[in-house]
C-alpha cells in the first residue's frame, strides 16, 4: 500500500461497493419509473379507445335519429 492510503482501510475497499450499490438503486428506480410510465400510457390509450367507441356509438344514434326525422318530414311534405 502507498503511504497516502495507509490507515484508510475499509473506506477504500467499501467505496466500490457503495458506488455499485448506488448504481443498482439508480437503475432500479429508473426501471420502476419506466414501468410506471408504460402503465400510464397503456391506461391512457385504453380510455381513449373507450371514448372513441362511445363517441362513434353516439354519432351513429344521432345519424339514425336524423334519418328518421328526414323520412318523417318527407312524408309530411308529401301529404301536405
Amino acid at each position: 500500500m502507498q503511504p497516502l492510503l495507509r490507515d484508510m482501510g475499509d473506506r477504500i475497499s467499501r467505496k466500490d461497493i457503495l458506488i455499485a450499490r448506488n448504481n443498482r438503486n439508480i437503475s432500479a428506480n429508473e426501471l420502476k419509473s419506466a414501468l410506471l410510465d408504460t402503465v400510464y400510457r397503456v391506461e391512457e390509450l385504453y380510455w381513449n379507445l373507450v371514448f372513441a367507441e362511445r363517441n362513434a356509438e353516439a354519432r351513429e344514434q344521432a345519424l339514425t335519429l336524423a334519418e328518421d326525422l328526414l323520412a318523417r318530414n318527407r312524408k309530411m311534405a308529401e301529404l301536405g
